[in-house]
């Protein structure tokens, strides 16, 4: 086992290299493994690191490497962790040879040729036979084996930069990538860069990706609007996490898919989680079946019709004002300890009473605060009895009462509240409210009456005609849209 110091700031980062990363991490922090770990040293120190799954991609992944050439504010290691299972396709496995060829013929380090521009690449193979991933593993373990090795050279002092940086190999780094990373601090656990989709040559597929990522800015106005602070876009490509926080989280979850989701509601409860602004990270809009849901498998169930937007549904916008209703009864009661505030003491009573006047307080008439998705004046008024139904099942009410009653303070007991009903519980009640109480809405009439969307919205949307956007259209209300977070 290594002999470097762990001192009270990195004990944290000592005890999951030594008891929960993935072994190449291990080698590299200097845990006893099996033979071969020597081959994850480094003879240098970098100032950065990022990391970039890479399956399937071919030649795709230079275009990233050279966007994080030479405007990196520093040298700069790009671990590079190619993986695929045994059972992947042909086409895959070819794919990934053609990256092997890539990363071969950059010849780091030279003083001429194509590569001299480009980031020192790291190359962790994980698509070759007897090094495979496991047959129910994916992404979720290849961006883990990644950072978990970026880890492991920050903790021994071979990269100075305290954030790991972890990216996707089609993607395109704006010119300040790096310049933008705030300096560490104990509260902040990740960043998140903007991004923008590219547009595709096909004009389905351009339709397609614009009202997907429409979708994810609408949806992020409307957690944000209703107060959850998990209103923050969930893009692996796009997240730089504070070493500390990854140890403490426990580092990526090892999923085939969804694993920026739950990496980033974790990391969302031992810190801020800051989106930053600025240049976008360019990210592709294709096709893809390398995970069985998120952009690729949007697009793919976007272009099975012509007229996607016709088609194409969003939450209701009464659903933001239910969950906005629901987080100020939470954070309300949960500031009480139970049963010592005057009122009800029973506390189904006690919750009930709060909900009711939370769902009064955003119906039409009643606007006490703009920071909930309030309603407008023609909508039909909220039903507390259906909202408090849903939140039974979830056992909201009993299982908050036990974690308000841990609490130190009121803030305490309000900020637990959040960390108990998080990213995960926000989605399941509204996937509940979509179900039984507000169903989805086409996509137009939910942009054009949502009240936490920019007034220009039903402006931009009057210049398309008949059921099918223009692209011109969608573009605008894209833009309107990342204007507004």
């Amino acid at each position: 086992m290594s002999g470097l110091p762990k001192d009270r700031q990195n004990r944290a980062i000592w005890k999951y290299l030594e008891q929960h990363a993935e072994w190449e991490a291990q080698s590299a922090a200097g845990v006893e493994v099996a033979p071969g770990g020597s081959a994850f040293s480094l003879d240098r120190i970098f100032d950065h690191v990022v990391v970039i799954p890479c399956y399937g991609e071919g030649r795709t992944v230079l275009s990233t490497l050279q966007s994080l050439g030479s405007k990196t504010g520093g040298s700069l290691l790009v671990v590079l962790v190619l993986n695929a299972r045994e059972s992947a396709s042909a086409d895959k496995h070819r794919a990934n040879e053609e990256t092997r060829s890539v990363v071969a013929e950059l010849d780091v380090g030279s003083e001429s040729g194509p590569s001299r521009d480009l980031p020192t690449v790291f190359l962790v193979d994980r698509a070759a036979p007897g090094r495979f991933l496991p047959e129910k593993e994916g992404v979720g373990l290849a961006r883990k084996i990644g950072c978990d090795l970026a880890l492991a050279w920050i903790a021994r002092g071979l990269v100075r930069s305290p954030w790991i940086c972890s990216t996707d190999a089609d993607a395109i780094l704006p010119a300040d990538y790096l310049e933008r990373l705030p300096a560490p601090s104990k509260s902040l656990a990740a960043v998140l860069y903007p991004f923008r989709h590219r547009p595709e040559r096909s004009e389905n597929a351009a339709r397609a990706i614009l009202l997907y990522e429409c979708f994810l800015r609408y949806q992020r106005l409307g957690l944000r609007t209703a107060g959850s602070p998990y209103g923050f876009h969930t893009i692996g490509s796009t997240i730089c996490v504070s070493a500390q926080a990854y140890a403490e989280v426990r580092g990526v979850p090892r999923r085939m898919a969804g694993e920026d989701f739950y990496f980033l509601n974790k990391l969302a409860k031992v810190g801020t989680v800051l989106s930053l602004r600025g240049a976008p990270i360019e990210l592709d809009g294709r096709i893809s079946d390398r995970v069985p849901f998120g952009t690729g498998r949007a697009m793919s169930s976007l272009q099975e019709s012509a007229d996607s937007s016709a088609g194409y549904a969003l939450p209701a916008p009464r659903a933001f004002a239910y969950l906005g209703a629901w987080i100020r009864s939470m954070e309300e009661c949960c500031r009480e300890i139970p049963g010592a505030a005057p009122g009800p003491n029973d506390p189904m009573a006690r919750w009930h009473a709060s909900l009711d006047t939370a769902v009064r307080d955003a119906n039409p008439g009643r606007r006490s605060s703009v920071r909930y998705a309030d309603l407008r004046e023609t909508d039909p008024p909220l039903d507390a009895r259906q909202l408090a139904q849903l939140l039974q099942k979830q056992d909201c009410f009993t299982q908050l009462d036990r974690v308000a009653a841990t609490g130190t303070d009121s803030a305490d007991r309000a900020a637990r509240a959040h960390i108990w009903f998080d990213a995960f519980r926000t989605l399941k009640l509204l996937h509940g409210l979509r179900d039984l109480v507000c169903p989805d809405m086409p996509f137009a009439q939910a942009c054009a009456s949502a009240p936490f969307l920019p007034k220009s919205i039903p402006q931009i949307l009057s210049h398309s005609s008949g059921t099918i956007l223009e692209l011109d259209t969608l573009s605008q209300l894209r833009n309107e849209l990342e204007a507004a977070e």
